[in-house]
């Protein structure tokens, strides 16, 4: 069923640039939850999530052999780059036209530092939350 989120995640994942290193490692369906779903790839650079919840869109993106999961609005937003919405075709151009610096971003040279950078992005925005509710 090529219309399917599976469907539709597979023939995003066969545009990168590198599309033959990525295989699915794992997917989950829960009709029973608005269709939520996931589906993540791995290769041996990265690792992709695409996750469905109530019908919104999330890209994602985890370096190899690491638990830790970061957005790719987080990544967008520390490389300078404009994030995607909460739809499939925005987070898939978003995705492929910065596919070459998020993969940069995740390379072991750059890790530290994109790692440290997503941080303080966190930082600094639970702060901003935290001070219009006068917690700060």
């Amino acid at each position: 069923m090529v219309n399917s989120f599976f469907g539709e995640i597979a023939a995003v994942v066969a545009q990168v640039p590198d599309a033959n290193a990525f295989r699915e490692t794992e997917r989950r369906e829960e009709p029973q939850s608005f269709g939520n779903a996931y589906v993540v790839y791995e290769a041996s650079h990265m690792k992709l999530r695409f996750v469905k919840d109530r019908g919104e869109i999330r890209t994602e993106i985890a370096a190899p052999r690491r638990a830790d999961w970061w957005t790719l609005d987080q990544l967008c937003e520390v490389l300078g780059k404009p994030v995607p919405g909460l739809d499939l075709q925005s987070n898939a151009e978003v995705l492929l036209r910065n596919y070459s610096e998020i993969s940069g971003a995740l390379a072991a040279a750059a890790l530290p530092r994109t790692t440290d950078a997503i941080e303080a992005l966190a930082r600094k925005k639970r702060d901003e939350m935290l001070a219009r509710f006068g917690k700060r």
